[in-house]
């Protein structure tokens, strides 16, 4: 059967390619040019533009209008477990993962000026009172986006690795973009690894549906991180799993990205799968948020 994962590595550090100008006469001139005939342009001309930019929006939302959203996070419940979360504690963030996400609103990642997003204060508030939650605002490595993170800290008082940041549970990842929430994660922080846990490279490949990846494996199939954003005005959501390495290719274990929508599922709202890639464990267990957030936007766009 035919292999339905690329494995590809990551950069722990995202950014975003800036493109060089030539320094030859000719292409000067040509860059001045378009430079001219970009401030020629009237205000109905740059109206027009984001116009068509709302259109197309609007022509986007309508492919997937039609389909009700099923909201499938607690579908998920079964696989999250203490072999994800630690403990109680770190339970705690998966199940507030769950009532965020119940009231903020996810800005679509390619149309954010178009559509409509809570901001940081939304997220903000909803974290205000919580115990033992330390909210940190991070480098997210990629032009325009900002990124907070809310740790569900051990209260141990160590520190993780040789930073400044507090040992915590459980992660819940935000990324904002020209002030509105454009994704959100949830991750383990302190875990135990059991790769005697990984599911069979035969029998991930099979995975169609949310229903066949929640009965992998003899026990129960380990997640590590679950992230949620809207692509080109379809909501996904992400699900990364443990998986071995074939054996004839000594490949290393891995997490399989399963990007799934609350639209997109069959007669008996069985959610289907969207797209699916992967990752090293060694190189996702680095930064469980970010590698998620890379791998929902590469197995989107290769779906297209």
């Amino acid at each position: 059967m035919k292999k339905l994962i690329s494995v590809f590595i990551l950069a722990l550090v995202l950014c975003l390619a800036g493109c060089s100008n030539s320094n030859n006469d000719k292409d000067s001139h040509k860059n001045d040019e378009k430079k001219s005939e970009s401030k020629a342009k009237s205000k109905s001309e740059r109206f027009k533009e984001y116009d068509d930019n709302s259109e197309a929006y609007e022509e986007a939302k309508k492919k997937y209008n039609k389909q009700k959203p099923i909201s499938m996070l607690n579908k998920l419940d079964p696989i999250m477990t203490d072999k994800t979360f630690t403990n109680q504690k770190g339970m705690q963030g998966w199940k507030d993962y769950k009532k965020l996400m119940d009231k903020v609103k996810l800005a679509d990642y390619k149309y954010t000026k178009e559509s409509k997003g809570s901001s940081l204060d939304d997220v903000d508030a909803f974290f205000k009172d919580k115990k033992d939650v330390k909210r940190q605002k991070m480098d997210a490595g990629e032009d325009g986006i900002k990124q907070v993170n809310y740790w569900y800290v051990t209260g141990s008082g160590k520190k993780v690795g040789n930073t400044n940041y507090p040992e915590y549970y459980t992660e819940i990842m935000t990324k904002y973009k020209d002030g509105k929430l454009i994704y959100a994660s949830v991750e383990p922080g302190l875990y135990h690894v059991s790769f005697s846990d990984a599911v069979e490279n035969k029998n991930f490949t099979k995975v169609k549906n949310l229903n066949q990846l929640l009965k992998l494996n003899q026990s129960k199939p380990v997640p590590y991180s679950v992230a949620q954003m809207n692509y080109e005005a379809l909501p996904v959501t992400n699900v990364s799993i443990l998986v071995k390495g074939e054996k004839e290719k000594d490949d290393s274990n891995y997490l399989a990205y399963f990007n799934f929508s609350p639209v997109k599922y069959d007669k008996d709202k069985n959610h289907e799968v969207v797209s699916v890639n992967g990752a090293p464990f060694e190189s996702a267990q680095a930064d469980f948020g970010n590698y998620a957030y890379v791998a929902m936007q590469k197995g989107m766009k290769d779906a297209e």
